[in-house]
């Protein structure tokens, strides 16, 4: 939906591309003016030309060069003439300041520059009018701070009011006269080059306009009424919609305004109105002033223009006004006036239809961020939870990777959660939508968590949600318990295979150890070989898809080496022999131990074993930091013991003996053998040893069993919904990836997503309560459903269920103390009329 103009005012955005090498390149051969240089360039790559340096503002390279600022005070007139030899365009506006070249020598008063623009103008172009505004003249140190936007500037406005007076100035002023340029050109101000050139009391420009011919004021009498602020004058007009449409300039191409967006600038809401009512187009724009006029309106804190511009049906807002009014936020003395017309414009928009909102709601910025993103960095919650209500995303990610969720509020994203809940009425509910009747059922919408694209990562709000602890708890809120429930169900049978091929592993080797069976194959445990086999295939099939990544986790060590002992033992068990293979038994453990350790892993998964074996790995995690810790005062000791030891080739003995006395081996002694020369010493270091390790023993466990368990205390409520999280994020992130990736591989990477994917076409649940203990949850577009046993989700449904039917308008109106205290006033009123009729009697 963009605004009207017959030329797109953000094609300047569209530019081709060329590699930031070449574009840098260019630059320097400009600054050092090497014309063979520039030759070479352009040949090779036209589209440098066109190249916006981000660093400067966006700028082509015609505009830097044209701009003493950024080492360009050096560029002849050579250059500039080269540059648009080669195709640079001096007529074409910049992408921020919409300036033309021409304006650029002007207010660096530099003829040289501005002798080889003018030669490729012509006399309308000369005259080409712009907007000044108080970012543009910024960056120059010799302009004046207290600048006021104005439009319908030319250059010879530009060089007369801000041009650099140290420069070429009267040169300049002298070179425009002469090529024609019109000093009776008036800005939104009313004031002319010729009243600056008599403010300045300049004899020389002064001669100047009399020895030159100057051209007659040529602007319309609408623009000249409102440059004088004439505002009856004007509203006394009778305009054609042609004239109600009319541009400060000949044509649009060197036009700064038109006649509505002059009048929202200055503040005159009767002059829009009777514009609007004259025909002019509301939504009309130029190519350097995209400004929309209800913008324009509301940045001057024009409230009343604002209202007549929303009241209009032919309004077109533009698609970027949510982000345009969260600029507003920037200053904190416009923080109730972007309140304000956040409300009115939120408002406006409710009456599009969904495809239309989504445009608003989806507009980016350079930094590939939503209004939604802004909204919430401000913490403007009431705006916030108006766009989730509308739409708006909260997975969407801008350039260096952030969402809105990654930063809300919880209190707020819980809010947004309850909102996303609503009471199914009895007659919504289809015919055999489920076998016993329904005791109430709620609809649940995904449709700011999950995004309806094809071929998306389904889970992605849940990973953002498990990289915010502050967000952790909401995994408990029926929204999120709901879909993990139901995604949980795709991945749980991943799991289970996963136990079942480590205990059947474990359990094999265990019954071989214990029946004392020479060779493996003597245990005839088929189970083994079925697991062996399928094992095999499982990692076989992930090590050629996934390649490196399958590499670097921490699963995939397990399971390569519990593969590779059980393969050493079948291998084994096909040679006959009769000696004893050390090796075999290494194998065995190896299987033990890593069998056991893949148990342990999978248990995690397991709603039942959950806070067991996350206390496991929590305080195996804070030991093994604290000894990590504590190996310095290890380390001393030993070197002690060794120092002192008189024994020979005791190295590694003493090294076993006192890690193992550390680590809190009770059967240790002191070795009196070893220091008979020195034995007080060496008993004193003893002792101190072994007191020193009681006390950090002592104070380590304990420490540990109490922060560790109030931590995982603390996310009980959570902690399973929470690994389930974790296992589903980690897998659909790898298959999306290697889909991403992949080439031949793609459908089949396609397929898996789908068949992990809850939502199908639409983006909600439909939830039924059967009792207090269960309930059944099916997508609204398919009659599958899944029982849910979770009471701490049917409890908080039924709440917000309770909530939500105590709002009900109908529920209100027949118990609320409003409706009550209305039939009161009826009664008390039908009581004093009969009693006044009872007088009159």
């Amino acid at each position: 939906m963009k605004s009207e103009s017959s030329e797109d005012p953000e094609r300047l955005l569209k530019v081709p591309q060329c590699s930031f090498l070449e574009a840098e390149r260019l630059l320097f051969a400009v600054q050092t003016n090497d014309h063979q240089r520039i030759h070479d360039l352009v040949v090779k790559n036209p589209d440098v030309l066109t190249h916006q340096y981000a660093p400067y503002d966006y700028q082509t390279i015609l505009h830097i060069a044209c701009n003493d600022q950024h080492s360009m005070g050096e560029v002849t007139r050579n250059t500039i003439d080269t540059l648009i030899k080669f195709g640079a365009r001096c007529d074409q506006p910049n992408k921020n300041d919409h300036w033309e070249p021409i304006h650029y020598t002007a207010i660096n008063a530099n003829k040289e520059k501005m002798e080889a623009i003018l030669s490729h103008l012509s006399k309308d172009q000369i005259n080409s009018l712009v907007t000044c505004t108080k970012h543009t003249f910024q960056k120059y140190t010799f302009c004046s701070k207290k600048i006021e936007k104005t439009y319908s500037n030319n250059a010879l406005t530009i060089l007369l009011k801000y041009g650099n007076r140290e420069k070429d100035f009267h040169a300049c002023c002298q070179l425009l006269i002469d090529k024609g340029i019109n000093v009776q050109q008036a800005d939104s101000k009313g004031v002319t080059p010729s009243d600056l050139i008599w403010k300045l009391h300049d004899d020389k420009l002064n001669r100047l306009l009399k020895v030159r011919s100057a051209f007659q004021d040529n602007f319309k009498d609408s623009f000249g009424l409102l440059r004088l602020n004439s505002i009856n004058r004007f509203i006394s007009m009778d305009l054609s919609p042609d004239e109600a449409n009319s541009l400060d300039g000949k044509d649009e191409n060197v036009s700064s305004c038109t006649l509505l967006q002059m009048c929202c600038a200055k503040g005159m809401t009767a002059c829009v109105k009777h514009l609007l009512e004259k025909g002019a187009s509301p939504n009309k724009v130029t190519t350097k002033n995209p400004e929309h006029p209800i913008v324009i309106a509301i940045n001057g804190d024009h409230e009343e223009m604002v209202k007549v511009f929303l009241s209009r049906h032919d309004v077109v807002l533009p698609d970027d006004i949510l982000l345009q009014l969260q600029m507003l936020y920037k200053n904190k003395k416009k923080v109730s006036t972007a309140d304000k017309y956040m409300k009115m414009i939120l408002k406006n928009l409710r009456r599009y239809d969904k495809e239309t909102l989504q445009k608003y709601l989806r507009a980016r910025d350079d930094l590939e961020r939503t209004a939604l993103h802004y909204a919430v960095h401000y913490k403007c919650t009431d705006t916030t939870l108006t766009l989730l209500s509308m739409g708006a995303s909260l997975i969407s990610e801008d350039i260096f990777g952030y969402t809105p969720l990654s930063s809300i509020d919880a209190h707020v994203l819980e809010k947004c959660f309850t909102n996303c809940i609503s009471a199914i009425q009895e007659d919504e509910t289809p015919t055999g939508f489920f076998q016993k009747k329904a005791q109430y059922s709620v609809k649940i919408d995904y449709g700011n968590l999950i995004s309806k694209e094809k071929d998306v990562q389904e889970s992605q709000f849940l990973y953002q949600m498990i990289g915010v602890p502050g967000l952790n708890h909401l995994m408990n809120h029926p929204v999120v318990a709901s879909y993990l429930v139901l995604k949980w169900e795709k991945f749980k049978w991943w799991v289970y295979l996963n136990l079942s091929l480590y205990f059947v592993a474990y359990v094999s080797l265990l019954f071989d150890g214990l029946f004392k069976t020479s060779h493996f194959l003597q245990t005839s445990n088929v189970l083994l070989w079925i697991a062996y086999a399928v094992l095999l295939c499982r990692d076989l099939s992930q090590l050629l898809i996934f390649r490196l990544s399958y590499l670097k986790k921490a699963e995939s060590i397990i399971d390569l080496s519990l593969i590779g002992a059980v393969t050493y033992i079948v291998i084994d068990s096909w040679i006959s022999t009769t000696t004893v293979n050390k090796n075999l038994l290494v194998a065995r453990s190896v299987v033990f131990l890593t069998s056991t350790i893949g148990i342990f892993n999978q248990l995690g998964n397991v709603s039942y074993f959950t806070i067991k074996v996350a206390m496991l790995r929590q305080i195996s995690a804070n030991f093994a930091k604290a000894m990590a810790f504590y190996i310095f005062p290890v380390v001393a000791f030993f070197f002690c013991f060794h120092v002192l030891s008189e024994k020979e080739h005791a190295f590694f003995d003493l090294l076993y003996d006192t890690v193992t006395m550390f680590a809190g081996d009770a059967d240790g002694e002191f070795p009196e053998e070893q220091f008979e020369h020195n034995p007080i010493f060496g008993k004193t270091i003893y002792i101190i040893f072994v007191v020193s390790m009681g006390i950090i023993l002592h104070n380590l466990l304990i420490g540990l069993a109490v922060s560790d368990l109030q931590e995982i205390r603390k996310q009980a409520e959570f902690l399973c919904k929470k690994e389930h999280a974790k296992y589903v994020v980690k897998v659909e992130q790898i298959i999306f990836n290697q889909f991403k990736n992949s080439k031949l591989l793609k459908p089949l990477f396609r397929n898996i997503l789908a068949y992990l994917y809850v939502f199908k076409k639409s983006r909600a649940l439909v939830i039924h309560f059967d009792d207090s203990k269960s309930m059944h949850v099916k997508e609204d577009s398919r009659a599958k459903k899944k029982k849910i046993h979770c009471r701490e989700t049917v409890k908080y449904l039924q709440d917000i269920f309770k909530q939500l039917t105590l709002n009900d308008k109908r529920t209100e109106d027949a118990y609320s103390i409003k409706s009550l205290h209305e039939k009161f006033e009826k009664l008390e009123a039908l009581v004093l009329e009969s009693l006044e009729k009872s007088k009159k009697l």
